[in-house]
């Protein structure tokens, strides 16, 4: 027997018992640390962090909760997105500047140089009233035609020096003529009003074509021989500098005022559009119409001659030749009338469309009718040139005075003077011989 074993066995006994128990102890010391982080976790929602700012200490991550400052704590707001960049609006071009198109005509539109100016006034001073002695001279279509003008001034016995006479040209002071630029020449001198006509928005278009920056001298002489403005380029290269900021500056409508007589005054190369008030007068009609037609009424005409053609065409092929003569066009234009005037409206007329050419209604006769509708304070005269046809048109509300004197006719002038007791008007004209143009032979 070992005497040693036992002693052995015994000293051995309590070392195991001491691990066992620290195995013991560390488990559960472990185990509680574990469900009481766990437990701090599930009780505790993530906290957000907010951005830091450049200028802001950075937060550590080991950081406890309450030791976080409560402006971080506070639950974050969403992020808001940058403003998605919005393109500039364009720029609208002014109603004026615009491409226009009437009818058979088209002017295109730009910006700068040369843009329409809608509407001026004549100066209160320059105004005819009774007793005044004044005279404000209306010129007709002068066309470069610098030899009669000056007869014509000469036959008024015009007085620059006095103060008392102004002239007005209605446009169309350029091209066609021997010389443009003497003409307006003479009018700067004489600090004469006008408005733009055809002829002097074409010069500008031109003008402003032409300008340096735009292109090659030649490549324009071809590509706007096309479209027939070679006579105006050659105009406008005889025109200084100071001419064309003239004709630039000069409005499509001038506004005379009022004038006894003639009640509310106005210029316009080729007029107005009847029954519009002046803010809505469009400057293309007021440059180049004609006449006017009626959209509705034409379509209701239309519709018209069209049931009385059927009408016909199923009476002949009814009748199988029978007995049936053939109608006679007067007899189906009394037809169409007849049938026109059961369906037409009074409100028919309403819509009015100006034209550049004849094919529609003499715009000055309806003028004159509707502004004798107006009490006799509210009434418009106009005064234009342009139509060649009419000639010198004396309405009791519309003055024409183009008497065609590019083509060998009369320069006319319609000269109102302010009387010791009234307004009183005249026309006054001289005879122009017709300028002959060059030919290629």
């Amino acid at each position: 027997m070992n005497v040693l074993a036992p002693i052995y066995g015994r000293r051995r006994r309590p070392m195991f018992l001491i691990v066992v128990v620290f195995l013991v102890c560390a488990y559960f010391y472990t185990s509680d640390r574990l469900l009481t982080s766990s437990a701090s976790v599930s009780s505790n929602p993530p906290i957000p962090v907010a951005d830091p700012k450049p200028d802001a200490a950075p937060v550590s991550t080991g950081q406890q909760a309450d030791t976080v400052p409560p402006k971080v704590v506070e639950a974050a707001k969403p992020k808001e997105q940058a403003p998605v960049p919005v393109p500039p609006k364009k720029k609208p071009q002014k109603a004026d500047d615009i491409h226009m198109q009437y009818g058979t005509a088209s002017r295109p539109g730009f910006d700068g140089f040369g843009a329409l100016k809608k509407l001026g006034s004549l100066p209160k001073e320059h105004m005819p009233e009774v007793g005044s002695n004044k005279r404000l001279i209306i010129v007709g279509d002068v066309h470069g035609m610098i030899t009669p003008l000056q007869f014509l001034l000469g036959k008024l016995k015009y007085d620059a020096d006095s103060g008392n006479d102004h002239l007005v040209f209605v446009g169309d002071m350029v091209s066609e003529g021997p010389d443009s630029a003497a003409v307006v020449e003479l009018a700067m001198t004489l600090k004469a009003s006008a408005v733009r006509g055809v002829h002097e928005d074409r010069v500008l278009l031109a003008r402003n074509a032409t300008a340096p920056g735009v292109g090659a001298h030649d490549d324009l002489e071809q590509q706007h021989l096309s479209h027939g403005d070679y006579d105006d380029r050659i105009v406008a290269e005889t025109l200084t500098e100071d001419h064309v900021n003239y004709l630039a500056d000069l409005p499509v409508i001038l506004d005379l005022g009022y004038i006894p007589t003639l009640q509310n005054a106005y210029v316009a190369h080729a007029g107005l559009v009847p029954g519009l008030p002046l803010e809505k007068q469009d400057p293309w009609p007021a440059m180049h119409m004609r006449s006017i037609v009626y959209p509705i009424e034409q379509a209701r005409r239309e519709k018209a001659t069209k049931k009385i053609n059927n009408k016909i065409k199923d009476k002949m092929e009814n009748s199988e030749g029978q007995g049936t003569e053939e109608i006679t066009e007067q007899a189906k234009q009394a037809l169409i009338d007849e049938e026109y005037g059961n369906t037409r409206r009074p409100s028919d007329r309403d819509l009015i469309l100006p034209v550049d050419d004849y094919s529609g209604e003499d715009w000055a006769a309806a003028w004159n009718e509707i502004e004798s509708t107006r009490a006799e304070a509210e009434r418009r005269t106009i005064f234009y040139g342009h139509d060649t046809k009419r000639g010198l048109n004396l309405g009791p509300n519309s003055v024409g005075l183009n008497t065609k004197c590019v083509n060998g006719g009369q320069l006319t002038a319609f000269v109102v003077t302010g009387g010791a007791t009234t307004v009183e008007h005249e026309t006054v004209q001289v005879d122009c011989e017709e300028e002959v143009k060059p030919t290629d032979d």
